[in-house]
């Protein structure tokens, strides 16, 4: 199941954040910012959900990573009318079995029930394996740029509205241009393979999905002049 992360659960995820980072720090040359992250500020806040696999898997998790149980992870944080997917991750030893797409899946359905119209998440350019998982799963490219010692590519995904209005059911086909979520002055990457919480909530509950595209055009230019498009607070995230 997919719960909030307790106090309990830090160790498991610190160790899995390790071991699920650590090939790709060779890979891009530079320490991913998410192996340095606070996780116990995340799950303080309520961002931070886990894949707790110890029922399913009656406790015998493969591998050797000691993870107690823990087989993914997810930090999500809402943003005005899109939920950030702030970081991802499963257990190296649990690769292959659909988990990333489960808990991008989560994503999605914490983004309906808080009125959320898109997702929006970035990744590393040279992840190449993930980027094609976030494709399959309707994320489309709206930016790729240099960031200090990265290449950084920006991803997002709308969700479809139904006949009320409301974002459409997880995997529904993204319909509108998305370069209306293109966001700037973050930097970092999301690594994966594969209940509702009520703390999850939308500033205001705006639907991107509702907004015609020259209004966003022009509310997003008013975004960029208040400095919107450099993160919450007018500073970016810490990632990698």
């Amino acid at each position: 199941m997919i719960r909030e992360a307790r106090a309990g659960d830090l160790p498991a995820v610190e160790r899995l954040v390790e071991a699920a980072y650590r090939p790709w720090a060779d890979l891009i040359g530079v320490r991913p910012k998410p192996m340095d992250d606070d996780y116990a500020a995340h799950a303080a806040a309520g961002r931070l959900h886990v894949l707790d696999l110890r029922e399913e898997l009656q406790g015998d998790l493969p591998g050797e990573d000691g993870h107690a149980g823990i087989a993914g992870l997810i930090v999500l944080v809402p943003e005005e009318g899109v939920l950030l997917v702030d970081n991802v991750a499963v257990a190296p030893g649990l690769h292959g079995r659909g988990l990333g797409r489960r808990l991008l899946s989560f994503a999605e359905e914490q983004a309906r029930a808080a009125g959320l119209g898109a997702l929006r998440l970035y990744t590393n350019a040279r992840m190449e394996s993930n980027i094609a998982l976030y494709r399959r799963l309707g994320y489309e490219i709206t930016e790729s740029r240099r960031s200090g010692p990265r290449d950084v590519v920006f991803m997002a995904k709308r969700l479809p509205a139904d006949g009320d209005g409301s974002p459409a059911r997880a995997g529904g086909s993204t319909e509108s241009n998305m370069s209306d979520l293109n966001v700037s002055g973050l930097e970092g990457y999301i690594t994966a393979s594969g209940g509702r919480s009520g703390r999850l909530r939308g500033r205001r509950g705006v639907s991107w999905a509702d907004r015609p595209a020259r209004a966003w055009s022009e509310k997003r230019r008013g975004w960029r002049g208040r400095g919107w498009l450099r993160g919450r607070c007018g500073a970016p995230p810490r990632r990698g």
